[in-house]
């Protein structure tokens, strides 16, 4: 009965924990040509975690069933055995396989759309649109970067989601706010300190929020292709506003310390940076959490939303300049 050997075989890999019972269901699915992409990605998923590296390789390389491989844990393999070049070749099939001309240029339509806005938040000096573009481009290869982060994770750590509430904050905290926040802030400092373009107090934000948006912009070319389209909508008013306000919070304390100048400035940069990790690891977490907790991603969106109003208030004016939180209890408290 084809289909029917897969589902075992995942059965007694991932709920009974017993691979030496599974591997023979994911060949004989194989064997009836049914779900072939399936029982080869348990395969390989099943070689990996008993790190069977030489029958991981041979899978790969198997010309019949090589191209149902999948490509992270061949990125895995590539890291471990210390193939680079080969590794980045598989990077860069990836990256292209997750993109459709309709996901293209729907993604982009979207980010072009919040950087008018961002470009007109900028009131005093404008920054150049090939400049902007530039930060964007990076932005979007920080995406990129965040993946090769997950990969060196995933080969050398082996931490993945498994279901357990502790256990899965942690993941969302300290891989997937991590990783992805030091993957955004990288096309800012560039601007900043290799490019030196901070001209204006409000700049270093204007660059966080548009290397934000090159991030999104290619993470939603991966879901609107793979996943849905009719993803369009949820994430261009979260996903995307998300990124942009985590970003800039990231790159705050920066600000804070050049225009402030006080003794507290080291902890500035670190606090901003680690609450916008926590904030992405705590939406993230509450969003997929199975109980019903996905309000509470809500509640940190519409506050993130608030708190990056106060920052481009501040960086407005930076005499005047108080913590986006506090400025935020002010603001409720002025009402």
């Amino acid at each position: 009965m084809p289909y029917l050997n897969n589902s075992i075989g995942y059965l007694y890999l991932h709920d009974k924990h017993q691979p030496a019972l599974a591997r023979p269901y994911f060949e004989k699915e194989i064997a009836l040509k049914g779900n072939v992409d399936g029982a080869v990605s348990n395969l390989a998923r099943l070689f990996w975690e008993g790190r069977q590296l030489g029958e991981m390789d041979a899978l790969s390389r198997d010309a019949a069933l090589g191209r149902h491989f999948p490509l992270h844990y061949l990125r895995y393999l590539e890291l471990v055995e210390k193939r680079y070049g080969s590794y980045l070749m598989i990077l860069f099939r990836s990256e292209i396989g997750s993109v459709t001309w309709t996901s293209l240029v729907t993604s982009l339509l979207i980010a072009l759309m919040f950087l008018a806005y961002i470009y007109f938040v900028d009131v005093f000096e404008k920054e150049r649109i090939s400049l902007l573009a530039a930060v964007f481009g990076m932005g979007i290869l920080s995406g990129v970067l965040a993946t090769v982060f997950y990969d060196l994770a995933g080969s050398y750590g082996g931490v993945n989601l498994n279901g357990k509430g502790l256990h899965d904050l942690g993941f969302y905290v300290f891989e997937v706010g991590l990783f992805e926040e030091t993957a955004k802030i990288i096309p800012v400092l560039v601007a900043v300190f290799v490019w030196r373009k901070w001209n204006e107090s409000v700049d270093i934000l204007i660059f966080a929020a548009v290397s934000a948006l090159g991030f999104a912009c290619i993470e939603n070319v991966g879901y609107f292709s793979q996943v849905a389209i009719g993803l369009i909508l949820g994430r261009s008013l979260s996903a995307v506003v998300m990124h942009v306000c985590l970003t800039t919070l990231a790159v705050y304390g920066l600000f804070h310390q050049r225009y402030v100048r006080d003794s507290s400035g080291p902890i500035w940069v670190f606090g901003c940076f680690g609450a916008a990790v926590l904030a992405h690891g705590l939406y993230d977490f509450f969003i997929s959490s199975a109980m019903g907790l996905s309000i509470l991603s809500t509640a940190i969106l519409i506050y993130m939303m608030i708190v990056f109003r106060n920052m481009i208030e501040n960086a407005a004016v930076p005499s005047r300049s108080t913590g986006p939180f506090i400025s935020f209890t002010a603001s409720w408290a002025s009402c």
